[in-house]
């Protein structure tokens, strides 16, 4: 048994049964505090970071699927048995783009794409009806055209004609059915600097030969962990530098669809 000694009044007491004292409690609280709060920060930031990677891969999952649908039906643009029907691209607008095709039944179709900017969707009109809603979170959707000016024989479908050694895609900015505004694409298919310019020479929509699309997909919410810089890329009218501080992320998709049933 230990060692005893007594107090006032001859109450033995065991030197060794004694409580910790307020310095080792407090030193142990602090321990423990610590502890938890590195176990709760990693544990808020795995969870914020499999958040922002979900928002990414729903986003991605959208672009690719939206660009994929509208790129297969274009491919469809003009098809017709009588050539006297062929019309293919019927309004060429830069944020919506309306064709037509004749389907099995000898029955003519039409078909549009166009943004909705209320709400930052794209959506789909048949045959002139109600349009739907497809896909939401596009920040922006914007198409071009490029366009055989003389008739020209292929290969040079799918390419703007050169014009002072420029590659040019156009769109018709007034609804009047003519290709009237344009883009200098570079070298790898980018807008250069120049900007919007007007054609000297307006062409018909008649000789549409290629569209080429982008769309650029915003997560549906903020990132967690700060924002996501763009891959390098541009599209018309839209700059991309000030979107890298707003703490979405951000991802460009394009694609050019030739027209195949618009061969001459």
């Amino acid at each position: 048994m230990g060692r005893e000694n007594t107090v006032a009044g001859g109450a033995p007491w065991l030197l060794y049964e004694r409580g910790f004292t307020i310095l080792e409690i407090l030193i142990a609280l602090m321990v423990a505090s610590v502890f938890i709060t590195a176990i709760s920060s990693l544990v808020i930031d795995q969870a914020q970071r499999h958040e922002d990677h979900q928002m990414t891969v729903v986003m991605q999952q959208n672009g690719r699927a939206i660009l994929a649908v509208i790129s297969n039906e274009l491919m469809i643009a003009g098809y017709s048995p009588d050539p006297s029907m062929k019309k293919g691209v019927v309004t060429a607008a830069i944020d919506e783009v309306v064709f037509d095709y004749m389907n099995r039944e000898g029955v003519g179709e039409t078909v549009g794409y166009s943004y909705i900017r209320a709400g930052k969707r794209v959506g789909r009109r048949f045959n002139g009806g109600l349009r739907q809603s497809l896909v939401r979170g596009v920040a922006a959707f914007k198409i071009l055209y490029a366009y055989d000016k003389d008739d020209c024989p292929a290969p040079g479908y799918g390419k703007l004609e050169p014009e002072t050694g420029a590659t040019y895609w156009a769109y018709d900015s007034d609804s009047d059915s003519m290709l009237d505004a344009y883009y200098t694409l570079d070298n790898s298919e980018q807008p250069t600097a120049d900007g919007v310019q007007s054609l000297t020479t307006p062409s018909s929509i008649a000789r549409i030969r290629a569209v080429k699309i982008w769309i650029l997909m915003r997560s549906d919410g903020q990132k967690n962990r700060g924002s996501s810089p763009l891959s390098p890329g541009s599209l018309p009218g839209v700059d991309l530098a000030r979107l890298d501080t707003d703490h979405y992320s951000y991802r460009l998709y394009t694609t050019t669809v030739k027209l195949r049933n618009m061969y001459y």
